[in-house]
């Protein structure tokens, strides 16, 4: 049976958590639009699964078992799926043509350039989403899988978060830059203070790697660098702290203009 443009559509918001912790959390908010728990069959007996199984009925969810490989293709961590996983539903997530196809006059965007800390892409995820940031770019290359750690991290925050999906950040940037977006990065050895950034209606704001920063490649493409003033003979702040500096000064920014 081929799938319809109205399912593959449906299936780009769907993300499937794994292991208990994830899973009850899940279970648990109410406000989240859960589908499908997916059970090794193995494990279905065991106290813990049994009790989420419970929840999931509560929830008139359907059920789905599987033998340890088929799980396994589900979760696509089989060392940490626990027997467990849950395909939810996150409504503000796009694939990158669906966003270029429906991006705005005034859009402000981050993307992550080799972020490789699950914790601090959560808790980046977390600060983007209560900033009101238009989107985060999260490439599929060379970023951690959405995992339990994202999860806990952005306190939850990722069900609700304006995700982008992209492959590479560096052809995904090339794409918005064909339709007039600029390029920021935040490089803590730019002369060009953040606070002293121009308005900006259309633009992407790279953060960088927790060790080396922004790639080359990026680096090439970008119109403006800007970098957080320091005192006290502080070299540079943790990737997610900057991060939230950052998108409240871009939110200020946007409120004076």
């Amino acid at each position: 049976m081929s799938t319809t443009k109205k399912q593959k559509t449906h299936l780009k918001n769907i993300i499937t958590v794994y292991g208990q912790n994830s899973v009850q959390e899940a279970l648990g908010n109410l406000d989240l639009d859960c589908l499908r728990m997916h059970v090794a069959v193995e494990r279905k007996d065991k106290p813990s699964l049994a009790e989420l199984i419970e929840l999931a009925k509560q929830r008139n969810l359907p059920i789905s078992l599987h033998n340890a490989k088929k799980l396994a293709q589900i979760s696509k961590n089989s060392r940490q799926d626990q027997g467990i996983a849950l395909d939810v539903r996150c409504p503000k997530f796009q694939e990158l043509e669906d966003h270029l196809q429906s991006s705005r006059t005034k859009n402000n965007l981050v993307a992550l350039d080799g972020i490789t800390n699950p914790k601090n892409v959560g808790m980046i995820i977390r600060s983007a989403t209560a900033a009101g940031m238009d989107g985060v770019l999260y490439p599929r290359y060379k970023s951690p899988q959405i995992s339990p750690l994202v999860i806990q991290a952005s306190a939850g925050t990722i069900f609700k978060a304006p995700i982008i999906r992209c492959d590479t950040i560096v052809d995904a940037i090339k794409k918005y830059l064909e339709i007039g977006f600029k390029l920021v990065v935040l490089d803590e050895k730019s002369s060009h203070s953040l606070f002293d950034m121009p308005y900006i209606k259309k633009a992407i704001y790279i953060l960088g790697g927790e060790s080396s920063g922004s790639t080359f490649s990026i680096q090439e493409l970008s119109s403006h660098t800007v970098s957080i003033p320091m005192r006290n003979d502080v070299d540079s702040l943790n990737v997610a702290a900057a991060a939230s500096i950052l998108f409240y000064s871009i939110k200020q920014n946007n409120l004076m203009c």
